[in-house]
This record gives C-alpha cells, sequence and structure tokens, in this order.
C-alpha cells in the first residue's frame, strides 16, 4: 500500500501521515484506530514494529478454517 492510499483510508492528508511515520508529530488514538483497521494488525503489531505479513489469502484461509470452530482443550481446576 502506498502512502497516499493509507492516509485516504484513514482520512488525514499525506503530510500529516507522513509526519507520524518520521515521529514528528504522534498520532490520535482515532487515527491509531483507523490504520490498525486498514492495515489489518493488531495494536501490538503495530507499535512494536514486528508486523508479520501475511497475504490476506492466508488469512482468509485460516478465518475460514478456523471459523465456529473452538479447539477443544482439558481444563483443570485446582484448589490452593
Amino acid at each position: 500500500m502506498k502512502q497516499q492510499e493509507l492516509a485516504d483510508a484513514i482520512g488525514i492528508n499525506m503530510q500529516s501521515l507522513s509526519k507520524i511515520e518520521r515521529g514528528v508529530n504522534y498520532p490520535t488514538f482515532d487515527t491509531l484506530e483507523k490504520i490498525m483497521d486498514v492495515l489489518e494488525v493488531t495494536p501490538n503489531e503495530l507499535l512494536s514494529g514486528e508486523w508479520k505479513f501475511v497475504q490476506q489469502a492466508e488469512k482468509r484461509g485460516m478465518q475460514v478454517f478456523t471459523d465456529g470452530r473452538t479447539p477443544k482443550c482439558r481444563t483443570e481446576t485446582r484448589t490452593l
């Protein structure tokens, strides 16, 4: 995604986005939420810089694979 495309998608001008990327300005919480939505990343991925790119087809494939299924796990109750 190009910088202009991201700026348009989140509703700010390209200069403002550039300043956020360079650390000159800080984004509002609302802008951070929009960036996360558009890029489909978690807050940890966005803020840590450890974004692991997953192609859209892979992401959708995993959603189909896991949709409606809950992994079964054994639970154990302990008293203290």
